[in-house]
């Protein structure tokens, strides 16, 4: 049995396409993080199916957030582990630090 091709090129096999994770995404990421508020808040690291894989919680997101996306050789092996599967975030405003640990408390429970 032949394996599928593309419809434009009978030639060239069909191969899987993943959406490109966020790392692979620079202008995307850098309009991002420059869009960040430098306010209290939670930020959510997503992987590509939405699943929340890493919570926290900062006094400045605009200082914050942008140190996961330093390049990975000054990063602790683990977080540049889980920085590598991170598709997109989210953050969430709060008033306070102390009201940002009581949303990631309650979104990881």
């Amino acid at each position: 049995m032949a394996a599928p091709t593309h419809a434009g090129n009978p030639r060239k096999p069909l191969t899987e396409t993943r959406a490109a994770l966020i790392t692979e995404r620079p202008e995307y990421l850098r309009e991002r993080l420059k869009a960040l508020p430098e306010s209290a808040g939670v930020y959510l690291m997503r992987d590509l199916q939405g699943r929340v894989i890493y919570a926290g919680k900062a006094l400045g997101l605009r200082n914050r957030v942008p140190t996961y996306f330093q390049a990975s050789s000054v990063l602790p092996e683990h977080i540049a582990a889980m920085v590598a599967r991170v598709y997109d975030f989210e953050v969430i405003t709060t008033a306070t630090e102390k009201a940002a640990s009581s949303y990631t408390n309650a979104t990881l429970a």
